[in-house]
């Protein structure tokens, strides 16, 4: 689950929530990503992909790459749990247009 405007790293930084579904059927907080460079208005998690043990976390207001270029992250889920960037993450400046913008996004359209 997304929660671009959480403010972890700075203003509307973001974040992304992992749950999961306990043998009695109660769902719970398992873990909360952090983009590792994250800084205000970054809306890191305003889109999220799950396949697996990989989330794919979203960023379009990142702009390390020049004015809201965008990111995208990769995290692996470990053994204990947590979720560590274990890939990479994807910078593409595009201007303006704004990479992953605010629309679903799903692992096949993701890697192609």
């Amino acid at each position: 689950m997304g929660a671009n405007k959480d403010n972890d790293s700075g203003e509307e930084s973001g974040s992304a929530y992992i749950f999961e579904q306990r043998y009695d059927g109660h769902w719970v907080e398992a873990d909360k990503l952090l983009a590792d460079d994250g800084e205000s208005n970054d809306w890191f998690g305003i889109s999220v992909s799950l396949d697996g043990l990989y989330a794919l976390v979203g960023a379009y207001g990142d702009d390390d790459e020049g004015t809201n270029a965008g990111a995208a992250y990769i995290f692996e889920r470990q053994g204990d749990g947590s979720h560590d960037i274990a890939l990479f993450s994807i910078r593409q400046p595009i201007g303006t247009s704004r990479m992953l913008a605010p629309i679903p996004m799903a692992w096949p359209t993701a890697f192609q």
